[in-house]
């Protein structure tokens, strides 16, 4: 973990998360943080992401509705096998992510994920079994300085 690890959080909870920016667009990917490390990032007040690499695979643990809802993602995507032994994404986080998110996938049923960010901040997602395809809302403009 970067800068370093803390003895306060547990393994999943010193996870690295990284933040990629481009165009204008933001995707997070979140590691394995769990509930720990989930508020102290809700609580630093992030700013929203397009798109959610969501956190342990979606276990219970992990996507509560304060990080959600500072995040606002347009599209999340849990990662775990199919038929995965630990039954994830736990039911209620899956509930969770479909009432807050606009596009959430799930590789064990939609294979992998394409992201692509075009040079004027056009965000399209496309799933490798080729089932689902989701685009983010345009940019909003940025606004000129008023002029005196």
């Amino acid at each position: 973990p970067c800068p370093s690890f803390d003895p306060g959080f547990g393994p999943n909870d010193n996870s690295l998360v990284i933040e990629l920016e481009h165009a204008g667009r933001r995707v997070w990917l979140t590691g394995d943080v769990e509930a720990h490390a989930e508020s102290a990032l809700a609580a630093a007040r992030p700013a929203p992401v397009d798109v959610l690499k969501v956190a342990h695979h979606g276990s219970r643990t992990s996507s509560a509705a304060s990080l959600l809802d500072a995040l606002s993602p347009s599209i999340a995507v849990a990662s775990m096998g199919r038929h995965n032994r630990f039954g994830h994404p736990h039911a209620e986080v899956w509930a969770r992510l479909r009432a807050r998110v606009a596009c959430p996938l799930r590789t064990d049923r939609h294979g992998g994920l394409i992201v692509t960010i075009d040079a004027r901040g056009g965000l399209r997602a496309h799933t490798t079994l080729g089932e689902r395809r989701c685009e983010a809302p345009p940019l909003r403009a940025k606004r000129a300085p008023a002029s005196r």
